[in-house]
């Protein structure tokens, strides 16, 4: 078969491998199965797992608000195709309503994590200390006098706030 690549045209270029692989660990890790058992499928479209697992995908790569998943994440993602789903995942509301009833599932889901840690590299430990704790702001920041800013680890400008409260 011959192609004629003056004839081709790229429309609609979207992330995809980041996004692969993280569904990938998404599902080695059998978080779809934990949430499905804790977040089961009502009247809506869209199950509440799918919903998280956008989410989780946007944090692990791209950490941003609900609203930026929202607005433009989704939207510059593959997750459409990689889930199966239409725009209704991405919708604000379901976005943020999704957080709320995941809230209730905090600890199972740190002895999961915990032992899924211990089978997966054989360790053995009392304590696990993480740190998934990050402040940053959206928008035109550059006005803001408290702009103590520098890059953080998830590569968005985080606010130093021991430098804003001094600054308050």
């Amino acid at each position: 078969m011959q192609v004629r690549l003056s004839g081709l045209e790229l429309k609609r270029p979207r992330i995809f491998g980041s996004c692969w692989l993280a569904c990938e660990l998404w599902q080695q890790l059998s978080l779809d199965e934990f949430w499905r058992q804790r977040l089961p499928e009502g009247r809506e479209t869209v199950s509440w797992e799918k919903v998280l697992r956008l989410l989780v995908v946007n944090r692990l790569l791209d950490p941003g608000s609900e609203f930026r998943v929202h607005r433009q994440w989704y939207l510059n993602s593959a997750m459409d195709e990689l889930m199966g789903t239409g725009f209704e995942v991405a919708e604000k509301d379901r976005l943020y309503r999704c957080l709320d009833r995941v809230l209730e599932h905090k600890q199972e889901l740190f002895v999961y994590l915990k032992q899924k840690w211990a089978d997966l590299f054989a360790a053995d430990f009392e304590v696990l200390l993480y740190d998934l704790t990050s402040t940053y702001f959206e928008g035109e920041i550059e006005q803001n006098p408290l702009e103590a800013l520098d890059g953080g680890r998830d590569r968005t400008r985080t606010c130093d706030l021991l430098r804003v409260k001094q600054a308050l």
